[in-house]
């Protein structure tokens, strides 16, 4: 199988390279604008690279691409890899509003182009061993779930060669639609229920940037079941903290650790394992391309997500309940 990937640029990309590596993957090419920096990576794969990933397809005619880039612009690289019928994975959160999202969605289900979107969490140990509990009548229907993902200050990414981050008009925002999506798509994902309602309110108190460094939304199932997804760009370090409460027990996660309570009130400590997700997600993608399965996440699973996002800045830009028509 012949791999390019494209817009190396991007801070994530580094997750999937080494992995490729690591795993003696067929990477043929690989393409982004800033030449030390596709020249660095090409020389870590020992494959060719370009400057421009038009160049790089018409050349290299891969067989599968990963690709990354400036969510401003993710949509109109997914658009022609859809187009040429090129199989590919892409970054979240592939772009800025959820109305493109879902043309490309209907566009690769029309053309049956494959396609994967690292919506990791669903694969953490955490889920696993939530979902397990459900099939194992512990857990019972969710209710309520609680997200809480604090990562480093918004600096980071000017360090990593990714200053766009720092401006809505490329990143589409911040905190919320980097971090968010995640935790957006997991609430859906557990609940098994479409999102009804949507507030938000977010700020940029902290770094003063253009873009959000603290978000907090707070979503209503259809089901009932109601979820605050709490993200922030704050100071070094990285805190995530969950709780989820079901109608036969209760769990919470710090770290590696879990803490299952029963109806009951017995109490369970879980130690969970750590799990390299990216890796996982280019091995499993590469794995459901082959045989042809379905991937962890599609483009209308980030769309999903995206659209709640788009409610959510709506929300806290007006001050108002929005809801998912």
């Amino acid at each position: 199988m012949r791999i390019a990937l494209i817009e190396v640029g991007h801070w994530h990309a580094s997750m999937y390279i080494n992995r490729l590596k690591d795993s003696g993957s067929n990477v043929v090419a690989v393409s982004d604008r800033n030449k030390e920096v596709v020249a660095k990576v090409g020389q870590t794969l020992g494959c060719r690279s370009y400057i421009d990933f038009h160049r790089l397809l018409e050349k290299e005619k891969p067989d599968f691409v990963f690709a990354f880039g400036v969510h401003s612009q993710m949509s109109s690289i997914a658009r022609l890899l859809i187009e040429k019928r090129i199989p590919f994975a892409m970054e979240k959160p592939v772009g800025i509003d959820h109305q493109t999202i879902e043309g490309l969605a209907d566009l690769a289900a029309e053309n049956e182009v494959f396609n994967a979107i690292p919506l990791v969490f669903r694969a953490h140990p955490m889920t696993e061993r939530l979902l397990a509990l459900r099939e194992q009548g512990e857990m019972g229907d969710f209710t309520h779930i609680c997200l809480r993902y604090i990562a480093g200050p918004p600096d980071r990414y000017p360090a990593w060669g990714c200053e766009w981050m720092l401006h809505k008009d490329q990143a589409g925002g911040g905190c919320t639609i980097n971090l968010g999506v995640h935790f957006i798509d997991l609430f859906c994902y557990l609940t098994g229920s479409r999102i009804k309602t949507v507030y938000g309110k977010m700020s940029n108190l902290l770094h003063r940037k253009e873009v959000e460094d603290s978000s907090t939304i707070v979503v209503e199932s259809e089901a009932g079941a109601v979820g605050v997804i709490e993200t922030a760009y704050g100071h070094p370090g990285t805190e995530q903290y969950y709780t989820f409460a079901g109608t036969e027990g209760y769990a919470v996660v710090h770290g590696n650790a879990m803490e299952y309570v029963s109806k009951k009130g017995e109490k369970t400590k879980i130690d969970l394992e750590q799990a390299d997700l990216y890796a996982y997600f280019v091995d499993h993608t590469l794995e459901c391309f082959a045989s042809q399965k379905k991937p962890i996440a599609d483009l209308r699973d980030i769309c999903q997500a995206v659209k709640i996002v788009n409610l959510a800045y709506d929300s806290s830009l007006n001050n108002k309940i929005c809801y998912n028509q």
